[in-house]
């Protein structure tokens, strides 16, 4: 395995494939003060059952697909951007069975689809901005036991927060949305923890 590696102040581009792929317990490695590029399906950074890897002050960008695929655990990504236009994949996925990552200080946007899509537990996302202008949800949580906090998740069009399972924490946080037919977060589970929490729907229902 490739493991503890640093890519420091680069420019990495695949337009067809992976700007940078983190395979099979390449473990330790960080990628930072970079700008990784894709425009396909496939995601412009991908960790694939990789751990303890570290993507820091970043910017990374597929207009057709993932920004950031995270099929691994106990990696961290921080003071980072993520964007992409795709209509049916986010900016940032947190796949199935990776857990215990961190998102710090990080900024995600998908104008035509869900930003940031966390479907693991025992995630933590904190002081983080997320962005969508489409019908779903700036940040769609659908797995248990993961912690938001100190973030921001916007969504003009649609749910700025979508709980769709039970027992996360969300904190000190501001969801909003300015859509009639949605609400700024959506509770579709039991069992949440919501504390000091700022929820603004100015055209339709908060929560």
């Amino acid at each position: 395995s490739a493991s503890s590696n640093v890519v420091t102040a680069s420019v990495l581009k695949s337009p067809a494939g992976h700007a940078a792929y983190l395979n099979f317990q390449s473990n330790g490695n960080t990628i930072q003060s970079s700008t990784m590029t894709g425009n396909s399906a496939n995601a412009a950074v991908n960790l694939n059952v990789v751990f303890n890897s570290t993507i820091t002050g970043s910017y990374i960008s597929n207009p057709g697909g993932y920004a950031v695929f995270v099929n691994a655990s106990s990696n961290t990504l921080s003071l980072s951007t993520f964007t992409s236009n795709s209509a049916t994949l986010a900016a940032l996925h947190v796949a199935v069975g990776a857990s215990y990552n961190l998102v710090s200080q990080s900024y995600a946007v998908n104008p035509d689809y869900q930003a940031v899509i966390i479907d693991a537990p025992y995630n933590t996302v904190s002081r983080s901005s997320f962005t969508s202008n489409s019908t779903l949800s700036a940040l769609f949580v659908g797995a248990s036991s993961n912690v938001v906090a100190q973030s921001y998740a916007s969504n003009p069009a649609g749910y700025g927060l979508f709980l769709n399972a039970g027992y996360n924490s969300i904190s000190q946080s501001t969801f909003t949305s300015n859509a009639a037919a949605y609400r700024a977060i959506f509770l579709n589970a039991a069992y949440n923890t919501l504390f000091r929490i700022m929820a603004s729907n100015p055209a339709g229902i908060a929560v």
